[in-house]
């Protein structure tokens, strides 16, 4: 009976021990993400984002506030159009799909943009990632990799363009986007004496090109920049266009809760009112730390990551880690993973991702070979 009732044991602690090995394995494999702890000031912005007006028949304008860094971007690939010929042969090379073309032809990336443009046609990427993978291989193109740390991270949302070229980054101004459509049948024009701000007891004037002559060199990315994208002191506006600038003043008491813009122009006054709100609240905020793996065939390829949140790509150059507030976990993301060597590439993506529902830190991508 004794030797009965071991044996019955010995065979429920058999059945038994898998089952451990089994939840010790899954336990062992499953880590929580990562949460961090960091101190951010309140972020304010001027609501809301864009005012438009018909200010005389035919012709509307749409103001919105900016900051300076938001013209980043911008005037940094502006500025890679006009600085050299090498940064210029790159840019004609994808902007131009012609494959006769010599100047892209003799591109070192022309592999790589060829095999863009392949995915492009095989409707496997849309020509928004076209453009941004392609920038992605420009001379001087930010890599990311200066993410911050744990102890001072940079979110996705917060990753920006470096400000080398741009006029406005010393933030001795107060910014905003003008866009003028002239759905008319004649010529429109508008003058920056035309605009003023005020805010509290301030009343302020436009900054003039001539402005920035006592601070920029002519031959400076940032003077060039200047000429591309500030009012000038009268823009003409042909039938049927619009066209879009930017007008700085000196910079105002931003503390002050309302900011006016007044057009008068042809006997009348136009008025566009902002008022100041937070949209960021400061204070110590959570974040999760994640590793992105892009599974490649390649020995030690460098590999580009673009993040696509809210219809904006965030490029991550051979990075392959990012950080998030808790607060934008719920909004999908997707991921995209690139890299070549010669006519052979690999390519993967992750689409609609909600992280406030993965486990875990490790986000595997398995790329997909291909042979151009």
């Amino acid at each position: 009976m004794y030797r009965k009732k071991y044996f019955l044991d010995i065979i429920r602690l058999d059945l038994l021990f898998p089952s451990l090995l089994i939840l010790l394995f899954t336990n062992s494999c499953y880590r929580p993400p990562t949460i961090k702890k960091v101190t951010k000031s309140p972020v304010y912005s001027f609501q809301p984002q864009s005012i438009r007006k018909e200010i005389e028949p035919g012709f509307k304008v749409e103001i919105s506030k900016c900051d300076p860094d938001e013209l980043n971007r911008d005037t940094y690939l502006a500025a890679r159009r006009i600085s050299s010929e090498n940064e210029m042969e790159t840019f004609v090379s994808f902007e131009s799909n012609d494959q006769k073309n010599n100047k892209g032809s003799k591109s070192s990336n022309a592999n790589a943009f060829k095999n863009i443009d392949w995915l492009n046609e095989k409707n496997i990427i849309d020509t928004r990632l076209v453009r941004e993978l392609k920038l992605s291989y420009s001379p001087g193109y930010p890599s990311y990799n200066d993410i911050g740390s744990i102890s001072s991270p940079k979110t996705i949302p917060e990753i920006n363009y470096p400000s080398i070229d741009n006029p406005y980054k010393l933030n001795r101004f107060t910014m905003f986007r003008i866009l003028m459509i002239n759905e008319s049948t004649e010529l429109k024009k508008i003058q920056l004496s035309n605009l003023i701000i005020s805010s509290g007891l301030e009343q302020l004037y436009p900054l003039s090109i001539k402005y920035f002559d006592t601070i920029f060199s002519p031959t400076t990315n940032e003077y060039q920049n200047i000429l591309r994208f500030n009012l000038p002191n009268e823009l003409q506006i042909p039938a049927g266009k619009s066209v879009l600038k930017f007008i700085a003043f000196p910079i105002i008491n931003e503390l002050n809760e309302d900011l006016s813009l007044t057009i008068n122009k042809s006997n009348q006054t136009n008025s566009f009112d902002f008022k100041r709100e937070t949209i960021f609240i400061g204070g110590t905020y959570n974040f999760r730390f994640y590793s992105i793996n892009p599974k490649t065939f390649f020995t030690n390829p460098e590999i580009t990551v673009i993040i696509e949140l809210e219809n904006k790509f965030y490029v991550l150059k051979n990075s392959k880690q990012m950080f998030f507030y808790e607060k934008d976990l719920g909004k999908p993301i997707n991921i995209f993973c690139f890299t070549h060597i010669g006519h052979e590439f690999e390519f993967g993506k992750i689409e609609n991702l909600v992280l406030s529902e993965f486990k875990g830190n490790n986000i595997n991508i398995k790329l997909k070979n291909y042979k151009n």
